[in-house]
């Protein structure tokens, strides 16, 4: 099956892709891209390609990717470091 997908100002990477530059599960990068029950926006922009297939924006996974390492050599992020990547099996 293919997809067109038109989002002229837009990197797109894949959910994997994500989940390695951010050093977490396929399956947070997921739940990042799913809106909050408040109503507000997601913390990743998204879009669905196929039932399985999750398109990110790489620009935005990176600031995000970036701000977390910032915030964790800081020392302001409490708890376990992150588990690093993991791909769904």
């Amino acid at each position: 099956m293919l997809v067109a997908l038109r989002e002229p100002k837009r990197t797109l990477c894949s959910c994997r892709e994500a989940a390695e530059l951010l050093g977490c599960t396929m399956g947070r990068v997921r739940q990042l891209c799913r809106k909050p029950k408040d109503g507000g926006e997601p913390v990743l922009w998204s879009k669905k390609l196929t039932d399985r297939a999750l398109a990110l924006d790489l620009a935005q996974v990176k600031r995000l990717a970036a701000a977390r390492q910032k915030a964790r050599d800081a020392g302001i992020v409490r708890g376990a470091r992150p588990g690093g990547f993991a791909p769904d099996t």
